[in-house]
């Protein structure tokens, strides 16, 4: 890997606006870890020759590596108008369009089985993004009979909504409200605990941990959760409440107690 790095420092070297060179070198940093490095030999090669396939395809699946998937979408848009047969550009891209449009995602996915109808790889990315997208409909449904404080068929819609994607852990949050809505007390707990689980940093987990341990009687426990939501994300105006609201009882508590004695 350093002599083929090595080689096209050399190359570059004697040839400066070569694209392929630029492109390669980036390949080679990706596998030696240099993540950066790699994305600005790529960004340096479409710079160099915009219609090159490849610097866009390398690079897009390089800001998707990172984390940014609407840099990622753009470049791989490129790709696959530079080159509509290659599957694999077609995969990537609905791979970057997959959380934030599902249904782009599909018509992607569904281009690649198309375009190769034995690949195992295009067929499994589109069933992903069909269950997504039945599970998101069945997650919206079900905040839609929550609201309607229709409890039993929320609960059936976030349920298929899990059963679709389980390590989902803002449905599991949602069951936890549904379940509480129903009297489930105990199913509340469960789910929100599972939703924190799955994903710590999600304030509205904890907010549904913090109701569900309320509903229970365990103020303090619950006045933690609320917290916790609360440092996650500040500016909700639900959150932030509920955490005064929790504040003031658990601490007023105490005071009521004493002045009745």
């Amino acid at each position: 890997m350093d002599g083929a790095i090595v080689e096209f420092r050399a190359a570059i070297r004697l040839k400066p606006n070569y694209a392929e060179a630029h492109n390669g070198l980036g390949v080679m940093l990706k596998l030696k870890g240099d993540a950066e490095g790699a994305i600005a030999e790529y960004r340096l090669a479409t710079r160099l020759k915009p219609d090159y396939f490849y610097g866009h395809y390398d690079l897009g699946r390089a800001l998707q590596a990172k984390g940014d998937a609407e840099g990622a979408t753009i470049e791989l848009r490129e790709a696959v108008r530079l080159k509509p047969d290659d599957v694999d550009a077609h995969v990537e891209l609905g791979n970057a369009l997959f959380k934030r449009d599902v249904d782009a995602a599909i018509v992607e996915f569904r281009e690649a089985v198309r375009l190769q109808p034995d690949d195992a790889q295009a067929k499994a990315r589109l069933r992903d993004a069909m269950n997504e997208r039945e599970a998101s409909n069945r997650d919206f449904s079900g905040l839609a009979y929550l609201v309607l404080e229709n409890c039993d068929k929320a609960i059936a819609d976030f349920r298929e909504a899990i059963r679709l994607r389980p390590e989902d852990a803002e449905w599991h949050a949602h069951l936890s409200d549904a379940l509480r809505c129903k009297g489930d007390l105990d199913g509340a707990l469960a789910e929100s605990q599972e939703a924190v689980r799955l994903e710590p940093g999600l304030a509205w987990a904890h907010y549904q941990l913090a109701k569900a341990l309320e509903a229970r009687g365990k103020k303090r426990a619950a006045f933690d959760e609320y917290e916790r939501a609360r440092n996650l994300n500040p500016n909700d105006k639900s959150i932030s409440e509920e955490y005064q609201r929790s504040l003031k009882e658990l601490f007023a508590a105490p005071a009521a107690k004493s002045s009745n004695l």
